[in-house]
């Protein structure tokens, strides 16, 4: 990859790295306290913890234009939507209805500017 990087592969990144960050700052306060209990289960907050570190790296690898940066980011972009997609319905209050609604939405939205031709082509 080049030094110049596509407009699609800067956002992806920065909606990557946004996305992992907001995961561990906010979900890592009630995992060591154990005291959220209007929350989601303590192990979807794990596994969003886990996802947001390793989206961190995910994030590096596609700044660093490696090719296992894409299906990586890819793979944990599902991962934490297929999480999150319960909480759209199930969750107790309407602000984590919301939270997983957005996660959802902007995971899509870095899956679909990976595929897009011009961060194909970056990648290739």
């Amino acid at each position: 990859m080049s030094n110049q990087k596509s407009l699609p592969i800067v956002v992806a990144v920065a909606l990557q790295a946004l996305l992992s960050l907001g995961a561990i700052v906010l979900t890592l306060p009630f995992i060591l306290s154990g005291t959220d209990p209007e929350g989601p289960p303590m192990f979807i907050m794990i596994v969003s913890v886990i996802i947001g570190v390793l989206g961190l790296v995910t994030a590096w690898a596609l700044w660093q234009g490696k090719r296992w940066g894409v299906t990586s980011t890819i793979v944990l972009r599902i991962l934490d939507s297929l999480a999150a997609a319960p909480g759209i319905v199930f969750a107790p209050t309407l602000a984590l209805q919301l939270g997983s609604e957005v996660g959802v939405v902007l995971s899509v939205v870095v899956i679909v500017l990976l595929l897009l031709p011009a961060s194909r082509r970056a990648f290739s």
